[in-house]
């Protein structure tokens, strides 16, 4: 029910991408310059076999069965490559940036509406329950921070059985965990009262596979 949040996945995705075409190109325009100054200079590099040829206006390089072809004899774009591979580089470190400075909620459900039986049953939709209001117990700056607090209060609703006295098993649920998340700033269920309020939010569960 909660998918990744895209604003800085897609953004690291993209900048991944537009790396590994970044040094791809200049690579291959590297290479071609390579290519295009062994043919002026052939003593240069004696172990290379070039064979020039014009055929429709295209001048074409064979290097030992690599055909490399270049239809701009002026300068392949010098200065356009290593540009954009700075810019890969840096739209990747501020996408990772912009994780590290995300908000995270830890958010669950009110502890005694979930161990009350008859809500599970009420909200019970076959492959899913709810609607559930979760609300917000705590924020931090990361994941990372957000996880051992998640761990802590899902480890307090099993001491104080909440799971077991909500009859949850019956329905697939022999963990806490489905229901405690930790959920960052953008995602789209979260609903805020005012500016000043912690988020909270009404959202189903998946029920757990059959074994």
């Amino acid at each position: 029910m909660f998918g990744q949040p895209c604003s800085f996945v897609c953004a690291g995705a993209f900048g991944i991408i537009a790396l590994q075409v970044a040094l791809m190109e200049t690579a291959r325009w590297s290479f071609s310059r390579f290519v295009g100054a062994t043919e002026s200079s052939p003593a240069e590099a004696p172990y290379l076999r070039i064979v020039k040829s014009v055929r429709g206006g295209t001048v074409g390089s064979s290097v030992r069965g690599l055909h490399v072809t270049n239809t701009n004899t002026g300068d392949l774009g010098a200065g356009r490559w290593p540009k954009l591979l700075l810019a890969a580089i840096a739209m990747t470190m501020l996408s990772a940036v912009h994780a590290q400075a995300q908000t995270w909620y830890l958010m669950a459900p009110d502890e005694k509406i979930m161990s009350n039986p008859r809500v599970s049953l009420r909200l019970l939709r076959g492959p899913v329950v709810g609607p559930l209001e979760f609300t917000s117990r705590e924020k931090f700056r990361s994941r990372e921070e957000c996880e051992p607090a998640r761990r802590k209060l899902i480890t307090e609703w099993r001491q104080q059985s909440v799971m077991q006295r909500g009859h949850w098993a019956r329905y697939g649920f022999n963990s806490p965990s489905p229901f405690i998340l930790c959920i960052p700033d953008n995602n789209r269920h979260l609903k805020r009262a005012s500016a000043d309020t912690l988020p909270s939010m009404e959202t189903f569960v998946n029920r757990p596979p059959h074994r």
